[in-house]
């Protein structure tokens, strides 16, 4: 089937910007950048949303939205209005919204640009081409410069959290997986190569991270495996084999004894009930949940408004604290109608977003990424699997097929 286009030059213009911003979120902090830059993704950020609006406004139409989105709009409208109330320090508070502002918008301009499967096909391998980036400078980090950045045994690369940088490669996986295994799924042979790509090199520097976050997270999101090789083809099962064999070789000749020393102790941490003194920072943000648990103690409040002057290492307490149970449940509202909406769609597409969330959320379990831009990649991806109208309009038991494009030529005529 020939490639449609959706809308004029300029509507192509506003997705390639959209592309970008997704190739960034990977690699933001892997190259430092000047204040008051800070990241490509801040960069690509405010290029993509004024391109969007103002894309929007000549045009004078934009997309229906879903209700994920409304949901995602009152969210924001009550992290905005806790600024009245909020316990944090005013520039600590101010700082901690314009986050939100910088982050959330992904989620309208991914689904007002990207119409169809083929452009969310670009997306996701705009994404994972800035995760292969990110793992390949922080290998050469480890095995050619030896430089443990952030502690020992624990790489990074740049300016990067190790355990923030393994969850950005473990929501990745399920992705690669999607496009490398699934045949039926509309992809050029060049995306094919670039999630497949992906699965080894993402893995591998996760593991560099020694993040136990990121190991967990990691797994949940390869268990999508042994369900997609019925739809793989022989070659693809092959080249799974060869991929966990090159991992298996890479885990036992070059990644340090140290940082599988720091990997193994997940179990330990877990039995203990500890896990890293993240029960006693929990204990603290419940207490402090009860202190305003209708509509919280405002954005950015959580290290002030628990006295323990660290972040909440938990996404849900984050927002419990921060927004009360009004903005828990607006979060919770945003996986359950996604999780809802992909039972609509094909197969393939529902199983991705599905896994796609549920790596998500298990990270989320102990780290703070409500104001992180991989919540709203993964939310904004997640509503394009769900609601995608071109998907919606074939059979419910077949990923639609097409010419798949390639980023460079959606500048080009239809």
């Amino acid at each position: 089937m020939e490639l449609r286009h959706s809308g004029n030059l300029l509507n192509r213009i506003a997705f390639v910007w959209v592309w970008v911003y997704f190739f960034s979120v990977p690699f933001e902090y892997s190259i430092v950048l000047r204040e008051p830059l800070e990241s490509y993704a801040r960069v690509t950020g405010v290029l993509s949303l004024l391109a969007g609006v103002a894309v929007v406004a000549i045009e004078g139409r934009a997309r229906r939205w879903e209700p994920v989105h409304w949901i995602t709009l009152l969210y924001l409208s009550l992290i905005s209005i806790s600024l009245l109330w909020d316990r944090a320090p005013g520039k600590e508070a101010e700082h901690a919204l314009r986050e939100y502002y910088q982050v959330v918008p992904v989620l309208f301009l991914s689904w007002q640009f990207a119409r169809d499967v083929e452009r969310r096909t670009l997306l996701i391998v705009g994404y994972l081409t800035g995760g292969i980036l990110s793992s390949l400078l922080m290998m050469r980090e480890a095995f050619v410069l030896h430089e443990a950045l952030y502690s020992t045994f624990r790489y990074s690369v740049g300016e990067w959290n190790p355990n923030e940088l393994a969850i950005v490669f473990a929501v990745g996986l399920p992705l690669s997986v999607y496009l490398a295994i699934d045949r039926s799924v509309c992809a050029s042979r060049r995306q094919v190569v670039i999630a497949w790509l992906y699965l080894p090199l993402a893995s591998t520097a996760l593991l560099l991270t020694g993040s136990r976050t990121g190991l967990v997270t990691g797994a949940v999101g390869l268990m999508g495996i042994p369900f997609s090789l019925s739809k793989a083809s022989g070659a693809g099962r092959y080249g799974l084999a060869s991929i966990f064999a090159l991992l298996l070789l890479i885990g036992v000749t070059m990644i340090p004894p140290g940082t599988w020393e720091i990997l193994m102790t997940v179990g330990s941490q877990v039995s203990s009930g500890d896990l890293d003194e993240r029960a006693k920072i929990w204990r603290f943000g419940w207490h402090a949940f009860w202190d305003s648990p209708l509509f919280g103690s405002g954005v950015g409040s959580f290290r002030w408004a628990s006295g323990s002057l660290y972040n909440a290492h938990s996404t849900y307490l984050e927002v419990l604290v921060e927004q009360g149970m009004t903005g828990l449940l607006l979060i919770l509202l945003v996986i359950e109608v996604s999780f809802a909406q992909l039972k609509r769609v094909a197969a393939s597409s529902r199983f991705a977003g599905g896994l796609l969330l549920l790596t998500w959320a298990t990270a989320a379990t102990v780290g703070h990424l409500a104001e992180r831009r991989v919540t709203w990649v993964v939310f904004s991806l997640a509503a394009l699997f769900a609601c995608n109208p071109v998907i919606r309009r074939v059979n419910p038991r077949e990923e639609v097929r097409c010419s798949p494009p390639e980023i460079g030529k959606m500048l080009g005529g239809s």
